[in-house]
């Protein structure tokens, strides 16, 4: 379950990665997460 902050996050970083230029979020979510 995604928290509200966490998809918008996820939710510019998909603008971002259209645009061919996501930064590492993920990552940081991946180390967060587990």
């Amino acid at each position: 379950v995604l928290h509200k902050q966490d998809a918008e996050t996820l939710n510019l970083c998909n603008e971002m990665i259209a645009r061919g230029e996501c930064p590492p979020l993920m990552v940081s979510f991946d180390e967060y997460e587990g």
